[in-house]
């Protein structure tokens, strides 16, 4: 690989490792912000409510302390999944800013980041139904829900899982590979 390949690697990889740090940071705060500085209104309008409410669902009366640390748990709980693969891809990137590419563990970061992927995918659903019972647990009897959706976004998500498992499974058969051939020469 020639030496200015290398450098862009090094380069795209540092700026990629350190955005993941940034949105590890990132992810619990704005969480975080959104359930304890959101009115009601706010919560029940715009990028709020399409991620953290699910649809249909409606708080009646004030957004109490029990409200939002309950819609903050719920909303974490997928969120955490996410981060830990967000972890795996920053040391991944750290690999790859030392050039290390094809080793056990940057397929382990590989296949991590995968899981936590297709987990996410597979626990969204159930956090939305904790949130919407989150949401819901206060209003009055006949109006609590607990809604468990699972849509587009989910099945991607799944799909993508899959795919980075399969990715990180061939890089692994590549090192095996690699490591067999190395012991013959």
């Amino acid at each position: 690989m020639c030496k200015q390949k290398r450098n862009r690697i090094v380069k795209a990889s540092k700026h990629l490792s350190y955005l993941s740090l940034i949105v590890l940071i990132a992810i619990p705060m704005v969480i975080a912000s959104i359930w304890i500085f959101g009115d009601k209104e706010f919560l029940m309008s715009g990028a709020p409510a399409h991620y953290l409410i699910p649809h249909g669902i409606s708080i009646q009366g004030d957004v109490t302390v029990s409200i939002r640390l309950f819609g903050f748990i719920a909303s974490m709980i997928p969120n955490l999944f996410l981060m830990l693969g967000v972890w795996h891809l920053k040391v991944l990137f750290s690999h790859f800013c030392k050039l290390e590419f094809f080793t056990s563990d940057t397929t382990r970061r590989m296949k991590g980041f995968g899981m936590a992927v297709l987990v996410y995918g597979l626990i969204y659903p159930v956090s939305g139904g904790l949130l919407s019972l989150a949401t819901s647990f206060q209003n009055p009897p006949g109006s609590r829900v607990i809604a468990i959706t699972a849509g587009d976004h989910e099945l991607m998500t799944l799909f993508l899982g899959g795919v980075i498992l399969v990715i990180a499974w061939v890089m692994g058969e590549g090192k095996r590979l690699s490591d067999e051939i190395k012991q013959f020469v």
